[in-house]
């Protein structure tokens, strides 16, 4: 149970691991880290899930599946209109699990800086 804890606090030892995996198994590096995020992505959406239900207490895990449903929207509506001729679901699919990726990242990065200046100013400033 706190293998769980920690890969879902902590997701990019999952990427790291998995990384590191890729480039065992002979991939090249851009297969490598593409099979790193797409694997590491649940970890991440469960990371930011988890930290908007501590944000937000009893609508975090609203708020994410909001926030992942407007952008598997966005990707498939700009997919939609890219797409002149033939409209692929798997290469909207997969856009679109490679944006959660990135935008999971982003806001993981970003709950991480907001946690450390709000410690670090309860340390300076003792409220």
């Amino acid at each position: 149970m706190w293998i769980l804890n920690v890969v879902t606090m902590f997701p990019m030892i999952v990427t790291a691991i998995l990384l590191i995996l890729g480039k065992q198994f002979g991939f090249s590096n851009k297969k490598s880290l593409q099979w790193s995020a797409d694997g590491s992505t649940p970890f991440f959406i469960a990371s930011i899930f988890s930290l908007l239900e501590l944000a937000f207490v009893d609508r975090g895990v609203l708020i994410g599946i909001v926030l992942l449903t407007v952008i598997a929207v966005v990707v498939a509506i700009i997919e939609r209109k890219e797409s002149e001729y033939e409209f692929s679901i798997r290469q909207t699919m997969k856009k679109i699990w490679r944006t959660y990726f990135l935008s999971t990242v982003s806001l993981y990065v970003v709950f991480v800086i907001i946690a450390l200046v709000t410690y670090t100013l309860k340390g300076i400033i003792g409220f």
